[in-house]
């Protein structure tokens, strides 16, 4: 999938080897709060722009980094989970949603694929960060989920 242009502002602007880089997707969000945090503001923002605008960007970028430099979810990040082959095992009700504009479809296609038993729900107009933007759609989803079988 090609970067979009704020992808493009944000890595060129990083310092990061990204052919290089391992952990794209989590190193890309750290480049933009970081960024962030510095006082940059990217010419080409969207909608769907991490730590995009207001208060709430800023806060978010905080939180994010704290995250990082506070915790040890850098080092657990790209700790590797159960191999793909177990899976198609799991027999409870699986609900698997993603954002419309979410740079990770590829991944929730596979991963639909693997799981026969999952339901795929996309959150339509919605980006990346979407449980906090369309609370509605996730809560709906989770409560049927629960309610399931």
């Amino acid at each position: 999938q090609p970067l979009t242009a704020f992808q493009q502002e944000i890595s060129a602007r990083s310092g990061i080897d990204w052919l290089q880089e391992t952990e794209v997707g989590f190193r890309f969000l750290e480049a933009a709060a970081r960024q962030k945090l510095a006082g940059y503001e990217p010419q080409s923002k969207d909608e769907f722009t991490p730590f995009g605008e207001g208060r709430g960007a800023l806060k978010a970028a905080r939180q994010w980094l704290a995250l990082i430099d506070e915790t040890s979810l850098a080092r657990d990040f790209p700790v590797p989970g159960a191999p793909v082959s177990h899976y198609g095992a799991l027999s409870l009700p699986l609900l698997l949603m993603y954002a419309e504009h979410s740079g990770a479809m590829a991944s929730a296609t596979q991963l639909a694929a693997l799981l026969p038993q999952a339901r795929l729900q996309r959150v339509a107009g919605a980006g990346h960060f979407f449980p906090m933007t369309h609370p509605q759609p996730v809560a709906r989803a989770v409560r049927e989920l629960l309610a399931s079988p």
